[in-house]
Formats: C-alpha cells, structure tokens, sequence
C-alpha cells in the first residue's frame, strides 16, 4: 500500500516558527492535527496542557 502525500512539510513547520518569532514571540509551540493543520501558540502560556487535574 503506497503512502498518501504530506499534508505539511519541515519548511511549513520552519515558516510558521520564523513568522512567529519576527512578531517577537519569544516560546512558539506547534501543534499538528491529523488533517493537516498547523497551530501556533505563543507566548509565556505555550505550555502543554497537563493530563493530570493535580498538577
């Protein structure tokens, strides 16, 4: 079975990061979704939601 064609490439991954910084946003975090979205987040509240409600 031949594999399907990326959605995104590195050099999409490495745009969005470079746009990002260039607005002075010093932590960007991408989050990738399986159709093939990129989503940026940026800022000091770029951090991973914790699975765990104690934290």
């Amino acid at each position: 079975m031949p594999r399907r064609p990326s959605l995104f490439r590195q050099v999409d991954i490495e745009r969005a990061i470079k746009a990002a910084k260039a607005t002075g946003a010093t932590e960007v975090r991408i989050e990738l979704e399986p159709c093939g979205k990129l989503v940026l987040v940026t800022g000091p509240a770029a951090r991973a939601p914790s699975g765990n409600s104690f934290d």
